[in-house]
């Protein structure tokens, strides 16, 4: 006597997909282009907690750390049998934020005026200062610095503003500018 089972097998699937980034500055956006076939169900795992069934979703990544995160970004495609799965996955890298700050305790003064300028930026490495009277410096810690400011005008204040560029070893920068004022 002959035996006889049917067996189906079913079409092959592909999970896949692009990311427009995988290596950035706090906080990141990565906008993902799904390269899936034969999928119908999709399953993201943004590997920080997060997730989406969205076909072509987005994600902004964080990193208020002091060093590189990376996310394992998984995609889980379902077949349209509900059996069929196959998982694919790519690691976005977010480098440490930066956070520009200083502060002027004195920002008034007559001329020639010694402005202390104190920095309180937070995971930064290099410091570029741009004095708005046409110098600049670079500096690589957070200790306080003295610049003088001059007002040849016997008669009106001078503004100036200070902008202050800082950024880590990954380049990530952040600016902030304040303002001081030198009498006559």
């Amino acid at each position: 006597s002959e035996t006889r089972k049917t067996v189906s097998v079913y079409p092959d699937i592909q999970s896949g997909f692009n990311a427009s980034v995988t290596e950035g500055c706090h906080p990141l956006i990565v906008d993902f282009t799904n390269l899936s076939n034969g999928v119908q169900t999709y399953i993201w795992d943004f590997g920080d907690g997060s997730s989406s069934n969205l076909q072509d979703p987005s994600r902004t990544f964080t990193n208020t750390g002091t060093v590189d995160s990376i996310y394992t970004v998984t995609l889980i495609g379902i077949a349209p049998n509900n059996v069929c799965r196959d998982t694919f996955a790519i690691d976005i890298t977010v480098h440490p934020y930066v956070q520009a700050n200083f502060t002027i305790p004195d920002p008034l003064g007559c001329n020639p005026f010694d402005v202390v300028i104190e920095n309180s930026s937070i995971n930064a490495d290099l410091y570029r200062w741009d004095f708005g009277d046409g110098t600049d410096t670079v500096t690589f810690s957070t200790d306080p610095l003295v610049h003088r400011f001059n007002n040849a005008d016997f008669a009106n204040q001078r503004d100036y503003e200070i902008t202050l560029v800082a950024e880590n070893f990954a380049g990530c920068t952040s600016e902030i500018r304040r303002t001081i004022t030198v009498e006559p």
